[in-house]
């Protein structure tokens, strides 16, 4: 309601358990650098999470690191896989395009052998 356009969410969620899904509304004077975050959080923390806000925000994900892995979504259209070393200690990215929304997937690297680049486009692919 607070964007006035629908949001659809994937339908497919990674193989690993979850306890708790939560989410959280990050409100901005102007409304298109407003964010939807979900957090898919297990015991051992939230090893899964998808951050959306609005198209017209004009973030350039693509432009976010320069040594992202591209797939292309049944769609036709381009996404991207950012991932450091896990002894960094950041978060690995995925991110897309979809019905007027961007997405960005954060995966735990201690995860990522489950939660593979493969899979997140298949993830991507289950929103309708």
């Amino acid at each position: 309601m607070y964007f006035k356009h629908e949001i659809q969410l994937p339908v497919q969620i990674p193989p690993i358990p979850f306890t708790h899904v939560v989410g959280r509304l990050n409100k901005h004077e102007d409304r298109n650098n407003s964010t939807l975050e979900i957090e898919y959080i297990n015991q051992n923390g939230s090893p899964y999470g998808i951050t959306i806000f609005p198209e017209k925000s004009k973030v350039q994900l693509d432009e976010l690191d320069s040594s992202a892995q591209i797939f292309t979504l049944k769609d036709g259209s381009k996404s991207g896989y950012i991932t450091k070393p896990p002894h960094f200690k950041v978060i690995n990215h995925f991110y897309f395009e979809k019905n007027g929304w961007q997405y960005l997937f954060r995966v735990h690297p201690e995860v990522s052998n489950v939660i593979s680049p493969e899979l997140l486009v298949a993830i991507a692919d289950s929103i309708k």
